[in-house]
C-alpha cells in the first residue's frame, strides 16, 4: 500500500511538478527583474536642490502656497503604461520640500528631479513674484555619509496620520480669524516651527523634509467618500462577524424568509429613508472631510532629524518641534504622530529586550539618516529588508500648504533667511538704446 502511494505521488510530481517548479522560478525572476529595473531607474534620476528666499515684506497668504502644490500635481503621469513599468522600471516622481535650521538661521529648500525644475519655478513665481530660487549644493553633503559616528549623534522620526486619511488635520483655514483683515495680522501655523529652528546653537542642526508624490484620485477619493458616507449615516459601519455569528444570522434570515426579507448586519436598506440630526461639531467635521476629498491629494511623508555633537547632544529642540506639530491637531479629526514602530529613534520603541536595544537603535538611526539623505519614499517592488519600513499618508494641497510655506510678515523668528531686496519694475522712461 505504501509503495502504491509513493508511486502515485511520484507520478503526480513528474506530471505536474515541473509546472510548479517553473512557476516558482518565473515568480522569483519577475521580482528580481522588477527590483533591478526600478532601482536602476531611480539611480538614473538627476536631482537639483534649490534654495527659496522670500522678501521680508511677504504678505502673501498661505493660499498662495496651496496653489503651488496644486500646480506641481502636474508631475503625475496619470497612469504609467505597462512598457514603462515592466521594461523601463519607471515610477511616479516625487519632490521634497525642506526646512533647515542651524546656528546661521532657517533656510527653505526644494529638492526635485531636474526635468521638473521649470514646472516648480513657474508655480512659485506665479504666486511669489519677488521670490528667489537659486541652485545650491545639497546641504546634507556637509555631514558624513554615515551617522551616528564617533563625533555626532542624532534623533528623529517620520510622522504619519493617526486616523484614517479621510479625516483632515487642522489647516490654515482653521487658524484664520475672519475679523482680521490685514494679512500680516493673521496667525501663521509655521511660526512656532521656525521659532524652534531659529534657536539652534553652534554645532546643532535640524532638518525637516516633506516628501510629496501625487496620488491616484480615483483610488483615495473613493475610499474617503466611503468613510464620509459612514460618518454621515448614509451607510452602516460594517462589523466583521465570526463564523458562529454569521451562521446564526443566516439561519435566522432563512427561518423568516417566507414572510420577511432578509436583514444583514452592516448593510443599509436603500429604500428606507434615514433622518439624523447632527451636532455643530459633526457638521463641521463632515464639511472638513468633504473639503479634503475635493482637492488634489498627495502621498506625503513628513520626516525630521536633529543632529549634534555627542558631548552636547540634547534633543530638547526636537521636543520643541514636536510641540509645534501639535498645532495641527484636531482632536475630533486627525493629528500627526511619530511613526514609533518604524522610525522613531527611541530605545524603548526599538525592542522590548534591553540587551538588544543598543545595537538595534544604532541600526535604526543610521537607516533613518540614510533615508533622509536619499529622500526615501516607499517604492514599488523595493524590499524593506535593508531599509526602514516607510509609510506615507494622504494629504491634500490645503494640508500640505499649512505644513510647509514661506513665512509671512507676521512670523518674527530671529534668524529667518529672506531675500534682502525686493524686486521692482524698471522706470517707464528708461532708455532702451544708448
Amino acid at each position: 500500500m505504501f509503495s502504491d502511494l509513493l508511486g502515485q505521488s511520484l507520478e503526480i510530481f513528474f506530471n505536474f511538478g515541473w509546472f510548479v517548479f517553473l512557476s516558482l522560478i518565473a515568480l522569483g525572476f519577475k521580482e528580481f527583474w522588477m527590483v533591478r529595473i526600478v532601482t536602476n531607474y531611480i539611480d538614473s534620476i538627476e536631482w537639483v536642490v534649490l534654495e527659496m528666499k522670500i522678501p521680508r515684506e511677504n504678505i502673501k497668504s498661505i493660499k498662495s502656497m496651496e496653489q503651488v502644490f496644486a500646480a506641481i500635481y502636474g508631475i503625475y503621469s496619470f497612469g504609467l503604461r505597462p512598457w514603462e513599468k515592466y521594461v523601463e522600471g519607471k515610477v511616479e516622481m516625487w519632490i521634497s520640500f525642506e526646512m533647515v535650521g542651524d546656528q546661521n538661521g532657517v533656510h527653505f529648500y526644494v529638492r526635485l528631479p531636474k526635468q521638473n525644475r521649470n514646472l516648480l519655478e513657474n508655480a512659485i513665481f506665479s504666486q511669489y513674484p519677488d521670490a528667489e530660487l537659486h541652485e545650491v549644493e545639497d546641504y546634507v553633503n556637509r555631514f558624513p555619509k554615515v551617522l551616528p559616528n564617533d563625533e555626532y549623534d542624532l534623533f528623529g522620526s517620520d510622522f504619519i496620520l493617526q486616523r484614517n486619511e479621510a479625516y483632515p488635520i487642522r489647516t490654515y483655514i482653521d487658524f484664520e480669524d475672519l475679523r482680521v483683515k490685514e494679512e500680516e495680522d493673521k496667525i501663521d501655523p509655521v511660526a512656532v516651527m521656525t521659532e524652534a529652528l531659529s534657536r539652534l546653537e553652534e554645532g546643532e542642526v535640524m532638518w525637516v523634509q516633506l516628501i510629496v508624490r501625487p496620488a491616484d484620485e480615483d483610488e483615495w477619493v473613493s475610499k474617503a467618500k466611503a468613510v464620509i458616507d459612514e460618518e454621515a449615516g448614509r451607510t452602516q459601519k460594517g462589523k466583521k462577524q465570526g463564523v458562529i455569528a454569521g451562521s446564526g444570522e443566516f439561519l435566522g434570515n432563512l427561518a423568516k424568509a417566507p414572510m420577511l426579507p432578509p436583514e444583514w448586519a452592516g448593510v443599509a436598506d436603500p429604500e428606507k429613508p434615514t433622518f439624523r440630526f447632527y451636532t455643530p461639531g459633526e457638521t463641521e467635521a463632515l464639511k472638513a472631510m468633504s473639503r479634503k476629498a475635493s482637492k488634489r491629494g498627495f502621498h506625503a511623508l513628513y520626516r525630521t532629524v536633529y543632529i549634534d555633537r555627542k558631548p552636547d547632544f540634547n534633543p530638547k529642540h526636537f521636543e520643541s518641534f514636536v510641540g509645534a506639530i501639535q498645532l495641527y491637531t484636531a482632536i475630533d479629526m486627525n493629528m500627526l504622530k511619530p511613526a514609533t514602530k518604524e522610525t522613531l529613534t527611541k530605545g524603548t520603541k526599538v525592542s522590548r529586550f534591553p540587551w538588544r536595544r543598543k545595537k538595534l537603535l544604532l541600526r535604526r538611526k543610521r537607516l533613518l539618516y540614510k533615508a533622509y539623505l536619499n529622500r526615501e519614499i516607499p517604492q514599488p517592488h523595493i524590499p524593506s529588508a535593508f531599509r526602514l519600513k516607510l509609510q506615507t499618508s494622504i494629504f491634500n494641497t490645503e494640508e500640505l500648504a499649512s505644513i510647509y510655506h514661506p513665512p509671512a510678515i507676521s512670523v518674527r523668528a530671529p534668524k529667518l533667511r529672506p531675500t534682502q531686496f525686493k524686486k521692482g519694475e524698471p522706470p517707464v522712461d528708461l532708455p532702451i538704446k544708448g
